[in-house]
């Protein structure tokens, strides 16, 4: 085998590698999104798409809870009587329900109103959600992942707990024997002796 074979073997593999690589980091960066925007409040928008844990039961049958939802950003004139809608009821809490009636103008604001009902209960969420507060659309649910993916982040947190704990033990017990170990000085300065040579 010549060397120019052997190179273009070597180049081969190599973009066979970085392709792998990149594959895995994005890999990485989307399941790590989906974990930390379903076990936090914060979401985490890809290419249109966050995912949100269902905390209540106040859309079952349809949305169990503990379900992991996917959630699509859409224009809210898009938005149709009858679709499950995710919206900020205020500053970190978000509701799912189902859209019963929509109003041109909520509050005289200009806004669109919603009008959303849980389905458990049949009954009508009290408040009108202006269209500001629309998070998007739920496009997909998958029952019982929002519960799978929360104990995955409570065990990264604490696996990552454990790690930092471990490697910082050690050094903080080895700072504080060192500290220990070395005793103060008393160190008394000695006397400076001036001569004035000016006379």
């Amino acid at each position: 085998m010549s060397n120019i074979q052997q190179y273009g073997y070597i180049r081969i593999l190599l973009v066979f590698m970085l392709v792998l690589v990149s594959k895995l980091v994005l890999i990485t960066a989307l399941v790590g999104a989906i974990i930390w925007s379903a076990s936090s409040r914060d979401l985490v928008w890809v290419r249109g798409f966050t995912v949100m844990n269902v905390l209540t039961g106040s859309m079952e049958p349809e949305i169990p809870q503990g379900s992991l939802i996917v959630i699509n950003q859409v224009d809210p004139s898009v938005l149709q009587v009858g679709d499950d809608i995710a919206y900020f009821a205020s500053e970190n809490v978000t509701f799912t329900h189902r859209i019963i009636n929509i109003f041109e103008s909520y509050s005289s604001t200009g806004y669109l109103g919603f009008q959303m009902m849980d389905l458990v209960n049949g009954m009508k969420a009290p408040p009108l959600v202006s269209e500001i507060n629309v998070v998007g659309r739920v496009v997909r649910v998958i029952p019982w992942a929002g519960n799978i993916v929360v104990l995955v982040g409570v065990l990264i947190n604490d696996f990552l707990f454990l790690v930092l704990a471990g490697i910082f033990t050690p050094v903080i017990i080895f700072s504080m024997y060192t500290l220990q170990g070395k005793k103060k000085k008393n160190i008394v300065p000695e006397p400076v002796i001036t001569v004035n040579t000016q006379q």
